[in-house]
């Protein structure tokens, strides 16, 4: 099979912004609760996040570090980071304040999206964080350590006040885009980078030609003819399916988190999947 990439090419026009290109605005793509976003709010979500991560410091091939559970906020940030050049790290929303000192050093993130449910613990790791600059955070910014080296600042505040018309780095397809973490099985987790182009190549390869990933023809529904595809959801542990399902026009359903009894949360340390990789 031979799929090529533009030599320009941002993985988050191929999975989200080229669907506003071919007329899908008013289309269904997430839900969650008793919420949906149609293509056209979901891209300016991600606009917004992706100014207000500019508006933060983070600059393009800058590391952020993700610390989010299943929520539409993990949607605006994965591709606002992505719209403007930075390079995704995600960590398990579950983890001791140790582990996150670690993703701190290693990732050398100047900013973390965080959520408040973790803030305690992760605020823990940030008294000896040497390159963290600003830790945004959803929800309740209540936790705010004074001996901490990093400013604490609002997700919602930010991202409102940024502007919803954001302008795409100029990025290459083997640009970084990912750090995927390792199970860290052997040692310490390392980041298994993947590039611009990776994830579309998988996406096209496996989700496409081998799962057959396709809208349905019924009026006003996006389902797939995989079972295991169409009930895709944001998980802590996966990170294709979803961005997979926006470029085959599937809708996504994210579901509330599990317990932390749930032995497949329990037992990840961090998100993590194996992707193909174009020979």
């Amino acid at each position: 099979m031979n799929i090529t990439f533009p030599e320009r090419f941002n993985m988050a026009d191929y999975f989200l912004y080229q669907n506003l290109e071919k007329g899908r605005d008013s289309k269904v793509c997430l839900y969650f609760e008793d919420r949906s976003w149609t293509y056209a709010e979901v891209a300016k979500l991600s606009n917004k996040t992706g100014n207000a991560l500019r508006d933060l410091g983070l600059k393009i091939e800058d590391r952020v570090l993700m610390v989010l559970p299943d929520c539409p906020e993990f949607v605006w940030t994965w591709f606002g980071a992505a719209r403007i050049g930075a390079v995704i790290t995600m960590v398990n929303p579950l983890l001791p304040a140790t582990d996150y000192e670690y993703y701190l050093d290693y990732t050398r993130a100047p900013v973390a999206v965080v959520h408040s449910s973790v803030l305690p613990t992760f605020a823990e790791a940030t008294k000896g964080a040497r390159y963290l600059k600003v830790v945004c955070v959803v929800g309740d910014t209540a936790v705010n350590p004074s001996n901490s080296r990093s400013s604490f600042v609002s997700f919602e505040e930010c991202v409102a006040a940024a502007s919803d018309d954001c302008t795409k780095a100029d990025t290459r397809r083997d640009d970084m885009a990912i750090w995927l973490f390792t199970s860290g099985s052997t040692g310490h987790p390392k980041g298994a980078v993947h590039l611009q182009h990776d994830l579309p190549y998988n996406t096209e390869v496996f989700a496409k030609a081998t799962m057959k990933s396709v809208p349905s023809t019924k009026s006003g529904e996006t389902t797939a003819r995989s079972a295991g595809v169409m009930r895709a959801c944001i998980r802590s542990t996966t990170m294709l399916r979803p961005k997979t399902n926006f470029s085959a026009m599937l809708g996504i359903i994210i579901f509330r988190n599990r317990t932390g009894s749930d032995p497949m949360v329990r037992n990840a340390s961090c998100h993590g999947s194996v992707t193909p990789r174009k020979p």
